[in-house]
């Protein structure tokens, strides 16, 4: 009986990682053709007027901008030399690249500043309505800080996209740059060192693409809700992997006798959850 609820659960993890494989798969391609046909049907994407751009084919009616156009480019701030994180949280909570995380942040392992390193630092915090962007080492990592984040202080690694521009949408830029084609237009302006950099000079000549605001907000809600269904997927895989671990210990050492009606029940669950 024990083993037989561990492979449940194991094949259920199993197939969880199967769903967020194909759901993956699937934001790629939807990407490629939204950023190449607009937000129309597949069966229709014959019949869109395209031009040729340096970001490749878009609708005729599309625009490609400089980013620079469009927004501001800033960048962060390191903590000085022989300065310290605070040793418990403050109010002045310090973005780092290791905390970006699925486009947006991971607060796990956030670090803290002092309130007299915040009084240096102040100038270079983010807001909930920028767009971050590492710079140095890991190239490229896009996404938005969350509102319980707004104002938090800024890496040096990283720089923060100041849109000015009403007509851009905050959430189509991310994935713009994040898009196959926004990684390599950011990659390409990157310094090939051992450390590779990102100036923020380079990142304002990254051209986007510049499709109008009703658009761009169909692309962002199209794709927002593929990630929604890839992150509820990704918790599920989570909770089966902690419901696995749990088992397994209590049940190799003897803490826990399952009863059969449990296991048919725990099975008959699992089945019918999608």
């Amino acid at each position: 009986a024990i083993a037989h609820v561990l492979r449940t659960v194991q094949r259920a993890k199993e197939a969880t990682e199967r769903v967020i494989a194909a759901l993956r798969e699937l934001k790629k391609s939807l990407m490629k053709h939204l950023f190449t046909y607009g937000p129309v049907p597949l069966k229709q994407a014959d019949q869109v007027p395209l031009k040729e751009t340096e970001i490749g084919p878009v609708p005729e009616h599309w625009q490609v901008v400089q980013l620079g156009e469009v927004a501001d480019i800033k960048g962060g701030k390191r903590l000085p030399k022989g300065h310290k994180f605070s040793e418990k949280p403050t109010p002045y909570p310090y973005i780092r690249v290791v905390d970006f995380r699925n486009g947006t942040i991971s607060k796990a392992n956030l670090k803290f500043l002092t309130p007299e390193d915040y009084q240096l630092l102040k100038r270079y915090t983010i807001s909930s309505k920028d767009v971050y962007i590492s710079i140095a080492g890991t190239i490229g990592l896009v996404g938005v800080v969350p509102p319980d984040l707004d104002g938090a202080n800024l890496t040096e690694n990283a720089a923060k996209i100041v849109l000015n521009d009403k007509r851009l949408d905050q959430l189509f830029l991310v994935y713009a740059l994040t898009s196959e084609r926004g990684q390599e237009q950011i990659h390409q302006r990157a310094t090939k060192t051992s450390q590779p950099k990102l100036a923020l000079t380079r990142i304002r000549q990254i051209p986007v693409p510049f499709p109008p605001l009703s658009e761009q907000r169909e692309i962002a809600h199209i794709l927002q809700t593929v990630d929604r269904k890839i992150e509820a997927e990704e918790a599920r895989k989570e909770a089966l992997d902690a419901l696995f671990r749990s088992l397994l210990h209590y049940l190799m050492t003897a803490k826990v006798r399952l009863p059969a009606e449990f296991i048919a029940q725990f099975e008959k669950e699992l089945e019918e959850t999608p």
